[in-house]
């Protein structure tokens, strides 16, 4: 039940991103209503609990998921990726272990406010803006 109201919440908010990206991108704000009238929404449940790397010593905060330290190999949980749809609503108490890649290619932790929702543009919005928005 919890899931399901959680689900419905984040579904609205989405939807109001939605018409301020509209409006951000000086278009009316029912601009992208008909290409969202049936959307296909995911709700994921993940936890990033603290990893360690080989040698049993827990990783660094800003450490790379997939890089080494000290010789160490970390082990990757969610790999290096992008989001396929629209826009990607996250929450967590902490912004732990997410980065985001820059367009020169460079890894940036992403620092949220403790208890905010981070957006994510995906790849479908990057594709309507003409990569305007990444």
């Amino acid at each position: 039940e919890q899931f399901v109201k959680y689900y419905k919440e984040v579904a609205h908010l989405s939807s109001q991103m939605i018409k301020l990206f509209a409006l951000a991108l000086k278009q009316e704000e029912s601009f992208f209503d008909d290409k969202m009238e049936d959307p296909f929404t995911v709700l994921r449940m993940l936890n990033y609990p603290e990893y360690e790397t080989q040698g049993n010593a827990a990783a660094t905060e800003g450490e790379n998921c997939g890089g080494s330290k000290a010789g160490m190999k970390v082990n990757t949980r969610n790999g290096e990726h992008t989001d396929y749809g629209t826009l990607t609503v996250l929450w967590s108490p902490d912004s732990r272990g997410l980065q985001a890649k820059s367009r020169d290619g460079q890894w940036i932790d992403v620092i949220a406010p403790k208890d905010q929702f981070i957006i994510n543009i995906g790849d479908l919005m990057m594709h309507w803006t003409n990569e305007k928005w990444v």
